[in-house]
């Protein structure tokens, strides 16, 4: 089994899908991917590749709750913020930089912590929950450091992605953590919330605007086809 349930239910709706809401929720995350491979040329796809895989990974999470599902929803999550990251950053776009061998070593570090959960109880999951909160909070820092200093790398186009993405990923967030904080009352009286399928909801559109955001300061441009589609 997985380190960490959720404050859904077990089984209430189906035999053969542990959590229903969180992953019918969950095919969200999929649909923001194949929107940005659809939209984006195969050199900028690599980010909407993660997306997409982290989608796959959630829907089987939530499915299954099983340690190995739980690592193809975790681990991707990772790879997606080492994308933006060093779409955001040149220098990290060398090849066999440390950024990119540390996301190898802690993608181990994670499988193997999960299938010794018995020796090391919930540790996998805060390990990766520290990483992902650090590593959001660099890409925020980053961004913060463009935003005020180098009116050349973000457009106009590219600060209004990263705020539509930063604010609804980070709503998303509330959703999750009032969740997890309030599911004994939620459980004891029966509320009709399902805070953690929002949190899907919400995350999947936040992370599809930051891809987009990525690549714009990555080409150093603003991309023609979001004036079409009037989220600039």
């Amino acid at each position: 089994m997985s380190t960490v349930n959720w404050c859904e239910e077990d089984y209430a709706r189906s035999a053969y899908v542990a959590e229903w809401y969180n992953t019918l929720s969950s095919v969200a995350i999929i649909s923001g991917g194949f929107l940005g491979l659809i939209l984006y040329p195969p050199a900028d796809r690599s980010v909407f590749h993660a997306l997409t895989v982290v989608g796959v990974g959630s829907v089987l999470f939530h499915a299954t709750l099983t340690a190995w599902a739980q690592m193809l929803d975790e681990i991707p999550m990772l790879l997606v913020i080492h994308d933006l990251m060093i779409n955001i950053c040149p220098p990290l776009q060398a090849r066999g930089h440390l950024l990119r061998r540390f996301g190898v070593a802690l993608s181990i570090a994670l499988a193997v912590t999960a299938q010794c959960k018995a020796f090391f109880g919930a540790f996998e999951f805060y390990l990766f929950q520290g990483t992902f909160i650090i590593l959001c909070g660099s890409f925020a820092v980053y961004t913060g450091l463009m935003w005020y200093r180098s009116d050349t790398r973000l457009t106009k186009a590219a600060k209004g992605n990263f705020t539509r993405g930063a604010t609804l990923f980070l709503g998303g967030w509330v959703m999750w953590l009032t969740e997890q904080s309030c599911c004994t009352y939620i459980k004891e009286y029966n509320i009709p919330v399902q805070l953690h399928a929002v949190w899907h909801l919400l995350s999947a559109a936040g992370a599809y605007f930051l891809c987009v955001y990525s690549i714009q300061v990555k080409n150093h441009s603003d991309t023609a086809f979001l004036h079409h589609i009037k989220v600039v």
